[in-house]
């Protein structure tokens, strides 16, 4: 861990100096402790912060004994950010006096530029597609307009209600839509091409991903659905299908025509004889 100490000092300004800071400090935000100590901690505070209402609150709460913890941006000596995850911990004397803050800290910065790249990735793909949260049980937590869109409802009329809504009635009781349902909580993908009811029992087909988020240590704890509205193309291919095999049948009746026309004709002609 990061340590770092400050001395609270209250003249006719309010003070926060640093006093010392360990190894592990020093080396996460590039100074010597021969740099710091004395200085301001808004050294360690990117510039657009420092001059804020925000930042100014803070060191109020700590002058007045507050602990506070959080996870917060700071820029190294040459100037790149990171992100640090502290804690501030008022320490008093004897008489309830405070007398300094000892920060205790973890680098965070790798992992927070990773939930940063994958929040940019979700929201590229929420720009485009429709997405739709589930809880294990099925239920709705969330979804975006897209879907929203698609479907026809307001986020109001879906929220905490079940996946099945949007599932023909005719399959909702299947085991097929139960096996469904027990894989995704078995941390099992599924994706395809899925029949749904949008609101007023409109027909709806989607072309669809249905991915478990996995907890720390691999337990699904929800699922995300991403999916594309096929609909139009869906219907304009099933009704090709149609087509071609109305023109089969039609083609099969006529063969079987010609058949008959084949075998009664002999008949005739002996007849005649």
């Amino acid at each position: 861990d990061l340590h770092l100490s400050i001395r609270r000092q209250r003249q006719m300004c309010i003070r926060d100096r640093i006093l010392t800071a360990n190894d592990n400090f020093q080396k996460v935000m590039g100074y010597g402790l021969d740099e710091i100590v004395g200085k301001h901690h808004s050294m360690f505070v990117p510039e657009e912060i420092t001059n804020t209402a925000e930042y100014k609150s803070f060191w109020k709460k700590l002058g007045s004994g507050e602990f506070l913890s959080g996870a917060f941006p700071r820029k190294r000596k040459n100037g790149q950010l990171l992100w640090l995850e502290s804690t501030y911990n008022p320490v008093f004397d004897g008489k309830g006096k405070l007398i300094k803050v000892v920060k205790f800290a973890s680098d965070i910065t790798e992992r927070r530029n990773e939930r940063a790249l994958l929040q940019s990735v979700f929201e590229a793909i929420s720009s485009s597609q429709a997405v739709i949260e589930f809880d294990l049980d099925g239920n709705i937590l969330n979804a975006n307009e897209n879907f929203l869109s698609v479907m026809g409802y307001s986020l109001n009329e879906i929220k905490g209600k079940h996946h099945s809504m949007f599932v023909p009635k005719e399959f909702r009781n299947t085991s097929e839509y139960r096996s469904f349902w027990q894989s995704l909580n078995q941390g099992k993908f599924q994706a395809g091409q899925f029949n749904r009811v949008g609101k007023g029992g409109k027909e709806i087909w989607i072309e669809a991903t249905y991915n478990p988020v996995l907890d720390a240590v691999g337990n699904p704890i929800k699922v995300i659905k991403f999916a594309t509205d096929v609909t139009e193309q869906t219907k304009l291919l099933l009704n090709l299908k149609q087509m071609i095999d109305g023109n089969f049948a039609e083609i099969d009746g006529n063969i079987n025509d010609l058949s008959l026309i084949h075998i009664s004709e002999p008949t005739r002609q002996a007849e005649i004889s």
